[in-house]
């Protein structure tokens, strides 16, 4: 076998057009999921002597070889097939299951009949990373070994090879050692298939939209055609469903951008619900770009509609983008007059303070309430916002934020620098409410794995931030939780993971920069020694020393 090479996709032609068959009988084409080798290989060869298998899910050889049978002959083989005392097998096609009477002619013969007859033939195997955990390697290989002599059939063997690395070591040696033997090349994609996104995109009903996902689809790097089939169907449908007159061709794009970023995020990673898979996008998709607060609300239901088919809920987007139209003020406060201003307030007391307005993030929320409490009071109007209002509005937009988009100093940092900074009662208030939110989302997520180092420390590092906490007992309630916990200090009594004594040494190290007074800290000392009394000599001498490396006192009497 000669060396392996590296080839763009649109390459193979030359290799299907002037080596196969000539210089290799049987090779390799190897590439990432998705980037487009099937695609190319099944469009390069339709309507010749070329047949595909896929080995998803193929689980012995009899199901192999009655696979390979029937897409060769997908005429011809019912009539090689007799009804025998009710045994049958299943030809597990895409999307389809056929169940078929068991092959009674001899595999040997079918191959022969059909593909000995002075043509060129093409056999495509497929997913042979995908195959099922019963087809041992070497009963796979030993198939198409077989096949591999028979002089007018080549052979395609289509793969993922980073998953062949996860196989075992036996198998990994049964691969390596098929390699040498059977294979005469192995081509590695290096390129996505255009042609493949283009002919994908052409499936948009939607024509203005075909080169703009075609752009964005390459903009994110993430190339996995199926993604992106996912994504024109999801429109396809979705395209139905809403009057696309009522909405602008900005609009259109930014629904073409956030399905595309929902399947590359649901590709990409695992998801829960609405609130992780709006995180994991800014992640994966626009890369933590904190100015996409509305494209992730927009994901967040398109994903409730994904996976309820209830795409009633597109009106809460349509809505969205005219209220968007309607509430697009360019004018700032300080050139309205009077009058101009009373509107204004009276639109934002009625339409974003009273009711939650999706239009607007917190921090969106946030900067025009102090902006108008600003020129209130510098005007002495007489129509005042009541507290209630206020920490009422405030409590709305803090119920849906969603903490997974940026980290809570971010967000204290933005609430910074949106309020005006004559106005510290609303901003004390707001900045209250969402740190609560984030030491209670950590707690959450902490109760469930309590030896995760990252949250262990953003969670201290809030708690004990005097910038940002004044005073605790406003976190009452999460207080109880954590000491109920027993501040979440692992068990020091037995056999300890680095990891483990790293959370610990987190938890001590930020309780000991705390103000002597501080309850916190006092509740943190009556734990440590309820602990103590209750440890083994291990779990004793680790508390200890842990007390005096961070200079706390424990009672040991």
């Amino acid at each position: 076998m000669k060396e392996d090479d590296s080839v763009k996709i649109n390459q193979l032609e030359e290799v299907f057009n002037n080596e196969l068959g000539n210089v290799y009988k049987t090779i390799i084409i190897d590439g990432e999921w998705g980037i487009g080798k099937s695609y190319y290989i099944n469009h390069f060869f339709e309507g010749t002597n070329a047949y595909s298998i896929s080995l998803f899910g193929i689980n012995s050889t009899e199901e192999l070889k009655s696979n390979i049978a029937y897409s060769i002959n997908k005429r011809d083989t019912i009539n090689h097939m007799i009804l025998t005392n009710n045994d049958s097998i299943t030809i597990n096609l895409p999307f389809l299951e056929i169940p078929l009477p068991k092959l009674q002619k001899d595999f040997d013969s079918i191959i022969k009949d059909n593909l000995n007859n002075g043509n060129k033939n093409i056999l495509i195997v497929d997913d042979l990373e995908r195959k099922g955990d019963n087809l041992t390697l070497k009963e796979l290989f030993g198939v198409i070994s077989e096949l591999s002599t028979i002089n007018h059939l080549n052979i395609i063997i289509v793969l993922n090879s980073q998953y062949i690395s996860q196989l075992s070591e036996n198998d990994r040696k049964i691969y390596s050692d098929f390699k040498e033997k059977v294979v005469d090349r192995i081509y590695h994609i290096t390129s996505i298939d255009d042609l493949a996104i283009k002919n994908i995109s052409d499936e948009l009903k939607y024509e203005n939209g075909r080169k703009y996902i075609i752009d964005i689809f390459k903009e994110t790097r993430k190339f996995n055609l199926r993604t992106l089939i996912k994504t024109i169907n999801f429109l396809n449908i979705m395209f139905d469903k809403i009057d696309l007159n009522k909405i602008g061709k900005n609009q259109i794009n930014i629904l073409i951008e956030c399905s595309l970023a929902m399947f590359v995020t649901i590709t990409n990673n695992e998801y829960k619900d609405e609130t992780s898979i709006k995180g994991q996008a800014l992640k994966i998709y626009w890369e933590n770009n904190i100015g996409k607060e509305t494209e992730t609300y927009i994901v967040g239901i398109l994903f409730e509609v994904y996976n309820s088919n209830d795409y009633s809920q597109l009106d809460d987007i349509i809505s969205l983008f005219n209220v968007r139209k309607k509430e697009k003020i360019e004018k700032d406060l300080f050139y309205c007059s009077l009058e101009e201003l009373k509107t204004r307030i009276n639109y934002y007391k009625n339409n974003v303070m009273l009711r939650y307005n999706s239009s607007y993030n917190i921090f969106l929320f946030i900067r025009e309430l102090s902006q108008i409490l600003f020129y209130m009071d510098k005007y002495n109007i007489e129509e005042k916002f009541t507290n209630d209002e206020i920490e009422n509005s405030i409590e709305l937009y803090v119920k849906r934020y969603d903490v997974t988009e940026c980290d809570i100093f971010d967000s204290i940092n933005k609430i910074q620098k949106n309020i005006n900074k004559t106005l510290g009662i609303e901003k004390e208030m707001l900045q209250d409410k969402i740190i609560l939110k984030y030491v209670e989302y950590y707690i959450d997520i902490i109760l469930k794995d309590r030896n995760n180092p990252k949250y262990i420390e953003q969670l201290y590092s809030v708690l004990t931030n005097n910038l940002v906490i004044c005073d605790i007992k406003k976190y009452d309630d999460a207080l109880k939780k954590i000491i109920g916990n027993d501040f979440f200090i692992p068990d020091v009594n037995n056999s300890i993971d680095e990891k483990i004594w790293d959370c610990i040494h987190i938890i001590f190290d930020k309780i000991h920069f705390t103000e002597s007074n501080s309850i916190l800290r006092s509740e943190f000392l009556n734990k440590v020694n309820q602990i103590y009394k209750s440890c083994n000599e291990v779990g004793k001498y680790r508390l200890e020393s842990l007390a005096n490396q961070y200079c706390f006192e424990i009672n040991n009497s």
